[in-house]
């Protein structure tokens, strides 16, 4: 039996998901962006003040990502994709950037590296 995010893609058409996840990708960077923004007006507040402005921006990229994930796993039905691949090959670039850019254990860069 087909699964439920099999049905949705298979009903919609490949193409008209591709365009819909540049849509909700693009959204994601947008919610991400006022975040970040709004982070900078509330530099210097209390912390309790600054957690509560935050929480609205948070829950629109919970929001987003959720979008997201869900195109994510159209496709990867779609396509028939084990998703212990997925993470296997997720993992892999991880160690490959840790070691590529020289990231500690505290996420810093070690002083022979530099920033782009």
């Amino acid at each position: 039996m087909p699964s439920k995010l099999y049905k949705i893609i298979r009903f919609f058409g490949l193409s008209n998901q591709k365009r819909k996840f540049m849509e909700e990708s693009m959204e994601l960077f947008e919610a991400i962006t006022e975040f970040q923004m709004k982070c900078r007006e509330l530099e210097g507040r209390p912390p309790a003040i600054v957690d509560d402005e935050l929480e609205t921006y948070r829950m629109h990229i919970v929001e987003e990502l959720a979008d997201n994930f869900v195109l994510l796993g159209q496709f990867i039905d779609w396509f028939k994709i084990d998703k212990d691949l997925i993470a296997e090959m997720g993992s892999k670039k991880i160690e490959r950037t840790l070691e590529r850019y020289n990231i500690d254990n505290e996420g810093g860069r070690h002083a022979s590296t530099r920033k782009y």
